[in-house]
């Protein structure tokens, strides 16, 4: 299976160019929501799978700074990056603006986690930047878009924190424990 999970570049384009070739069957089957939801899931419990309780305990109290600098850079500089490429852009809509905004305030760190561990990085502690960036982003992204947009942005508060757990941490989680469970 590592030879496989080396290989996620590769799948990773074979796969982007099946649906640029083939929309039409790709697009709703592979390229489906429950089709990606079902994939985020599954990377999230095998993200999970590579950190045990033990190493999130040891990472919460030895590298609090690192995890201070995750969140500061989720929350402040990438949406002032975002607000200062699209102030920067000649002729940029209040469209483009607020999308690259958005974007740009939005944690993206699921698929980090996957890159981590190709690279022979720290998984643990991108899992738990992760866990912290995901559930800290609930409340902090649409205040920081509120903030740099002058105005709220509708949504279901409840709908993004359930989507959230059942994407995200359920499954990230569930891994951590099964990784305690059974080293």
């Amino acid at each position: 299976t590592k030879a496989a999970a080396k290989l996620a570049p590769l799948w990773t384009l074979l796969a982007a160019t099946a649906g640029l070739l083939r929309p039409d069957t790709i697009g709703p089957t592979l390229g489906s929501l429950p089709a990606v939801s079902t994939s985020l899931s599954v990377l999230m419990l095998a993200m999970g799978l590579t950190t045990s309780p033990k190493d999130v305990r040891n990472l919460l109290s030895q590298h609090r700074g690192v995890l201070f600098l995750n969140i500061l850079c989720c929350f402040v500089l990438m949406p002032l990056l975002a607000l200062a490429i699209t102030t920067m852009l000649p002729d940029c809509s209040a469209q483009v603006a607020a999308g690259t905004i958005i974007l740009g305030s939005v944690g993206g760190g699921q698929a980090s986690n996957l890159f981590a561990f190709l690279a022979g990085g720290n998984v643990s502690l991108s899992v738990v930047c992760t866990l912290s960036t995901t559930i800290l982003g609930v409340a902090a992204t649409p205040f920081v878009i509120g903030l740099l947009l002058g105005k709220s942005v509708p949504m279901n508060g409840m709908a993004v924190l359930t989507s959230t757990a059942r994407l995200v941490l359920a499954p990230l989680c569930a891994g951590i424990a099964l990784s305690g469970l059974f080293p």
